[in-house]
């Protein structure tokens, strides 16, 4: 035994095994610690293609020009770096636009331009060219029409003058179509059983005479309307009428409203002059005031005021 350990060769061989388990074991602890950074950089360097629908802006001379026909959305198909462009859908920091800043009026097929992206993303646009017609821009201002149905008025109401606040809107656009332009239209829905004043923001229209809608920018967009539905009213006299009085007694019957106003279908109130208040005298010997509540006539649904105070003085027939 002494004499194995006494080998030199016996110490060279087990240095000889240290040192290949060491290097193992510093081999596999490297290995270990760069797996997670060699995933994300996987993750990043992965390719990865979506499209998304992007709204097409156009570039030209805004002050002189008007521009239609061109869609509104394109779809752009992105491809590249999974996470760039992940970032960029997720953002949106880029557009689409047509570029018509060196051209007059006139019908064109023009391409689609993309700006914006990060130059490791690669892009195709659909459709890859789209027409656009550039016209001259005209202004000019309008008054607003209001657009409305009794239909839905009960029978009796009276629908007074509608109003739109404001009343003249403002219409660019194409010198064709504002040469088109019949009136500017607010049209406004009136509930059925309606008997109140309505009062609505309503979206304005500019149509020609057939009622077509034309490719307009009006501005402002919108106008409150307001339609006034009324109950109607007037004015009668009020008539005191004495009751059950005595044959052996003079009775004065005063008040100090002589008129109030009635309120009902027109039809109805056409029929009434005077509201009767019978006031009874049973047993009344001396002068007294009272308070009487106003008897609606048949097609009255209100009277203002709804009661008045009459003063009965009583006097001994000598």
């Amino acid at each position: 035994m002494k004499k194995l350990f006494d080998n030199p060769w016996i110490y060279r061989i087990v240095a000889l095994i240290f040192t290949i388990l060491l290097f193992i074991y510093i081999n596999q602890s490297q290995l270990t610690s760069t797996t997670p950074q060699n995933q994300e950089q996987t993750t990043k360097m992965a390719t990865k293609t979506q499209s998304v629908k992007v709204t097409l802006q156009v570039s030209a001379n805004t002050e002189k020009y008007f521009v239609t026909g061109y869609p509104e959305k394109v779809t752009v198909k992105l491809e590249g770096p999974s996470a760039l462009v992940t970032s960029t859908v997720n953002t949106m920091n880029f557009r689409a636009f047509i570029d018509l800043s060196k051209f007059k009026t006139g019908k064109y097929n023009v391409p689609i331009e993309i700006s914006g992206l990060n130059n490791q993303i690669t892009y195709s646009v659909k459709p890859a060219r789209v027409d656009a017609t550039i016209q001259t821009k005209k202004s000019k201002n309008f008054p607003i029409q209001i657009v409305y149905s009794k239909d839905g008025v009960p029978d009796g109401y009276e629908v007074g003058t509608a109003k739109a606040a404001p009343s003249v809107v403002a219409v660019t656009g194409p010198k064709s179509e504002i040469e088109q332009v019949d009136h500017i239209e607010a049209k406004i829905s009136v509930p059925k059983g309606a008997t109140q004043t309505i009062d609505q923001e309503v979206m304005l229209v500019a149509v020609d005479q057939d009622g077509r809608q034309l490719n307009t920018i009006l501005t402002p967009a919108t106008t409150h309307v307001t339609v006034p539905i009324v109950l109607p009213s007037k004015t009668v006299k009020v008539k005191l009428t004495q009751k059950n009085g005595e044959s052996d007694k003079v009775y004065a019957l005063t008040t100090d409203t002589a008129r109030v106003r009635i309120y009902g279908h027109t039809a109805d109130l056409k029929e009434i002059e005077e509201i009767e208040v019978p006031v009874d005298l049973t047993n009344q010997s001396v002068d007294y005031e009272d308070t009487f509540t106003l008897k609606k006539p048949t097609g009255v649904v209100k009277i203002d005021p709804a009661k008045i105070k009459v003063n009965v003085k009583i006097k001994g027939n000598d």
